[in-house]
Order: structure tokens, then C-alpha cells, then sequence
């Protein structure tokens, strides 16, 4: 039984049996020294390893859940008795007074009751733990970029170092690279328009949406994950947890939402939100290191700031019937929501990419990271409809077979309101700014740019 298992902790102290088994031990090997005629040693009973915990902590689960899916809350039964099996494994460290172990994040107590100040609270023990079936409680040591928390995904192991029940870092015991490839390559730091699009392209078709992922922790701005140029196995594998019926929010249940309802964005790892995915795709389009400055803004500052970072220009004017006809690698914001062009097609509709919280088929609201059609003719999708079905199904089959590529409302994402920073920007490819057109994008029809990236 570890010192800060949650079975413990009900009690407050060691064990009963082992004690007075210890005891009777004791008291048996003083009377077999005294009968030998050697001084008898007085023993030392360590009773203290058990570091006592607030009172009602509920009884642990003793199974680990699957990734994707909300682990159970313990509980309020009372604590069964202890028994001498052994417990999680740990490695003392006796000059600086921290251990080791191995365990499994499990996610927060309360989870969709608890708000933001109490779990960043120092010496809140509501970090949830697995280690070699026993649960745990532990605090996490906070700092300015709340560097552990930011570490911590729900299912995966980690090592430990911890002291004073906190947990002072948390090493993944895991390759965090995705092992499936894209089926769209790309060259990280290429600044060419072919490679922002390819770029784009690789968190499509199995990275749902999730409100503030692609944030970090605390929610103030980009995550580790949208801050390197590989793709993360956390996506991928979170969007083959779920099914058809996954909702981006449950407001009826928060404690089994994914949403933020408690002010910190637990699921920042999962998927990606609008403004993660275009933040990531800017990012992996320009850097060639990881770690770099992020370049995750809210949605409907995204075209404004990117201007103002030197990029290109940034427009409020009216957009394609009678004003500005979009082009490859327009990035479009407004209140709510931004979008990234592909291309257009012969008929004038448009092929997007985004990450928008669509119906699947059997109605619930999940959707993600997606190919989209934009019709500004009125007539259901046109050939960018045809486009992104053809391609959708053929390369993202699972993902398919959950959602149907949708036309977006005209109203909503061209004729919205201009008010604020809601706009588009649209970058300088002359050789000014970051970006150069080597392989002639801006001459190519959305057809010829998707059989580009896709080397048919």
C-alpha cells in the first residue's frame, strides 16, 4: 500500500494487522534473546510512513480507463480493510526527501464541479493517479507556465518525482510522436504556400474538436502541442476512443464533458479547437524546431494579428460577390470562428480547412479538423462539395463513415458582421514576408492543388 493512496488516506494511520503482527514478531524475538542470555534490544516500530489525508476521500478504482474516456469518480463507500499485499512500487530518494514511481494520469477529482482556483490551489491533492492498481491523490507544484500540469494527458504513465504528497515533475513514459503518417507530407520551416496548405492538411481527418485544445493548461495561450512539428499520437488516438455519439459539450453532465466548464482546459492535449488548428498549421509552416513562440490567437483576432507580425495584409472589406475574391492561403476570422482557403474550384465555390464542431451522422455534435465546402453562388457546395467528398472518402474513411462533409452557411463565413478585428488576411508572397508561391498555388484550381498535395 503506497504512503498517499486514497485507501489510506480514510484512515489516517498504518495498517492494524501489519502492527500487530510486527508486535507479536517483536515480543517473540525479545523472549528468544532473553533465553539466550544476550541484552534484549528495545524495538522501533515505524508507524509513521502513512501521511495522513483529508477525511470522506473516496474509495479508488482499482482499473485504469481506457484513453478518451472520462475515468470514474471513486466512490463514498467506506474504504475496505487493508490488506498486506504489496503496493505501488517507489524509488526513495532520501537526500532530497522526493520518491519515484510510476503511474497513470487519471484526471482531476470533481471534475465538472471544481473550478479553476481550487485545482490550482498549492497543496490541492486533487490530481487523480494509478500506479500498480492502487489510486492515488497528489497536489502538483505550480509555477508561472504551470510546467506539469501542462505535461499531464489523461490515460498515459508517467514517472513521478514527488515530495510532501506533490508532485514536483512528471516524466512521459511514452513516444509521444503519432506512428501513423499523413497521407500528405510536408517539410517543416518550408515557407512556400504548397507547404502552409500541406501543413494544414495533417491533423485532417482524425483530430476531433475540443473546445481550447491546441491552448495550454491555464488557457492564456499555445500549447507544447501546437508548438512542434510532429503530429501527436494524443489526437489520433482520443478520436478513436470516441464514436459517432462524441459531443464537444455535455451541459447536462459536465463531470463527463469535455468541455471547460471549470476554467482550465483539461483536454488541451485531445484535439484541436479553430484557433489551435490554424495556430499549429501558421506554426509548422514557418519553424523547423519545436518550442518555438506560438502562434495560437482567439479566432476572431487571427488575421488581424498575423498582419500586424508582418505576414501580409489584413482586410475588413467585403468579401467575393461585388468585394475581395478569396484566394489559396486566406486565412478568414470572425467573432466565433476562422478558416483557412484551400482553393477554389471552376464553378467559384471554394474548398476550406477548419476545425468546427459539425453533426455527425447521427446528430451529435463533435465534428473537428476538416475538409469543407464554401458555395458564395447559393447552390449547396458545387464542385467543392464533389471535391472534399471524393477526397474525404477515400483517405479518411473512418472518419467518413462518422461525418459527411458539409457546405457552411454563406451568411455566417463571408457576409458576417465587420466589426472589431473580424477579417481576412492574406499573405505577402512577393518575397517581403514569410511566405514565397515557387510552385505557382495561386494559379492552380482547388482540383490541381489537392492532386498536388496528395502526388497523384
Amino acid at each position: 500500500m503506497h504512503p498517499h493512496s486514497v485507501k489510506n488516506s480514510l484512515k489516517g494511520r498504518p495498517p492494524l494487522p501489519r502492527l500487530r503482527f510486527f508486535a507479536f514478531f517483536c515480543a517473540a524475538l525479545m523472549f528468544a534473546l532473553a533465553a539466550l542470555a544476550c541484552a534484549p534490544s528495545e524495538p522501533s516500530v515505524n508507524g509513521g510512513t502513512h501521511s495522513p489525508a483529508p477525511t470522506g476521500t473516496a474509495t479508488p478504482t482499482d482499473t485504469a480507463a481506457p484513453f478518451g474516456t472520462h475515468s470514474p469518480a471513486p466512490s463514498d463507500a467506506p474504504s475496505p480493510a487493508p490488506t498486506d499485499t504489496a503496493g505501488p512500487t517507489a524509488e526513495s530518494t532520501p537526500e532530497s526527501g522526493s520518491e519515484k514511481l510510476v503511474a497513470k494520469y487519471l484526471g482531476i477529482l470533481g471534475y465538472g464541479s471544481v473550478t479553476a482556483d481550487e485545482v490550482k490551489k498549492d497543496g490541492a491533492r486533487l490530481f487523480r493517479f494509478l500506479s500498480d492498481g492502487e489510486e492515488l491523490l497528489f497536489a502538483v507544484k505550480n509555477d508561472a507556465e504551470f510546467t506539469v500540469q501542462n505535461k499531464l494527458y489523461e490515460g498515459y504513465e508517467y514517472e513521478l518525482t514527488v515530495e510532501n504528497e506533490t508532485v514536483l515533475e512528471a516524466a512521459p513514459a511514452f513516444e509521444l510522436n503519432d506512428s501513423e503518417a499523413s497521407p500528405v507530407s510536408y517539410k517543416p520551416g518550408e515557407g512556400t504556400l504548397k507547404n502552409l496548405l500541406a501543413a494544414a492538411m495533417q491533423p485532417v481527418g482524425h483530430t476531433l474538436y475540443v473546445y481550447g485544445g491546441g491552448w495550454n493548461w491555464q488557457d492564456d495561450g499555445a500549447s507544447a502541442l501546437t508548438r512542434r512539428t510532429a503530429a501527436p499520437r494524443t489526437w489520433r488516438e482520443f478520436f478513436l476512443g470516441q464514436d459517432a455519439n462524441y459531443s464537444y459539450k455535455n451541459e447536462a453532465s459536465p463531470e463527463t464533458s469535455y468541455y471547460p466548464f471549470g476554467g482550465w482546459i483539461e483536454y488541451f492535449y485531445a484535439g484541436l479547437d479553430c484557433s489551435g488548428y490554424l495556430g499549429r498549421t501558421v506554426y509548422c509552416a514557418l519553424e523547423s524546431r519545436d518550442g518555438g513562440a506560438g502562434c495560437v490567437f482567439k479566432s476572431t483576432d487571427i488575421a488581424k494579428t498575423l498582419s500586424s507580425m508582418g505576414y501580409g495584409a489584413f482586410s475588413s472589406d467585403k468579401l467575393e460577390n461585388g468585394g475581395t475574391k478569396l484566394q489559396s492561403g486566406d486565412i478568414v476570422s470572425f467573432k466565433g470562428h476562422a478558416y483557412l482557403v484551400l482553393g477554389r474550384c471552376e464553378d467559384g465555390s471554394l474548398v476550406i480547412l477548419h476545425s468546427s464542431p459539425t453533426p455527425s451522422r447521427t446528430g451529435s455534435k463533435g465534428g473537428g479538423v476538416q475538409l469543407s465546402a464554401l458555395d458564395p453562388n447559393g447552390k449547396g457546395g458545387g464542385m467543392a462539395l464533389t471535391l472534399v467528398k471524393r477526397y474525404t472518402e477515400r483517405y479518411y474513411a473512418e472518419w467518413y463513415e462518422r461525418y459527411e462533409n458539409i457546405t457552411v452557411p454563406y451568411s455566417t463565413y463571408i457576409d458576417f458582421e465587420r466589426s472589431g478585428n473580424a477579417g481576412f488576411f492574406r499573405w505577402s508572397l512577393d518575397g517581403s514576408g514569410v511566405l514565397t508561391d515557387p510552385d505557382g498555388i495561386l494559379g492552380m484550381s482547388a482540383d490541381e492543388i489537392l492532386s498536388l498535395l496528395f502526388g497523384k
